[in-house]
């Protein structure tokens, strides 16, 4: 029954009883990778503690009235408290438009973008997951890992890249079928 909402960038309040600059809310986003979008929210939090006027209340305004639009259009209704419940799930990939907004607003230089390797692994999460439950139920989790991560992310992703093409972990149908 109860909710926070309107936030700007999911985070700050709009309301005028509580300015920006006076709290914000992490973690509410779901349906995401949670631990960098905490990292991205951080860094946000920190750029509009440290200057208030950073972030621009009108035009955030405008993006949490869209958003609603949107949803209500989504949903079949404009009632807010269905808004509301809807307003922290994020679609497939919006985590990941989310993530690249707040480095952006941080960084405008230089901003964050999605590294090919990790879209990669987000198509085939499922398939991933059921991979590696495979392999943990056969008792074969730690020989898998011996040795990975020691060359950072490329050793994940080639385990992730090995997982989908042992054939001893595929169905009758190929994996890659189901994507």
């Amino acid at each position: 029954t109860y909710g926070l909402f309107p936030l700007a960038k999911h985070m700050f309040p709009l309301q005028s009883d509580f300015p920006v600059h006076s709290a914000a809310f992490t973690g509410l986003a779901i349906k995401v990778a949670p631990f960098p979008i905490f990292e991205d929210q951080a860094r946000a939090i920190l750029y509009v503690f440290e200057d208030h006027s950073r972030l621009d209340i009108a035009a955030e305004s405008v993006v949490v009235v869209e958003r609603a639009q949107r949803i209500a259009a989504a949903e079949g209704s404009d009632d807010p408290s269905v808004v509301m419940k809807s307003w922290n799930f994020f679609a497939q990939w919006e985590g990941f438009e989310y993530r690249a907004d707040l480095s952006k607003f941080v960084n405008p230089q230089s901003p964050w973008t999605l590294p090919d390797w990790e879209a990669w692994m987000w198509r085939r999460k499922a398939l991933l997951r059921a991979a590696w439950v495979a392999i943990e139920k056969r008792g074969d989790a730690e020989e898998w890992l011996r040795g990975v991560g020691t060359h950072g992310v490329a050793d994940w992703f080639a385990l992730c890249k090995r997982l989908l093409d042992n054939p001893e972990l595929q169905g009758p149908e190929d994996l890659e079928a189901k994507l």
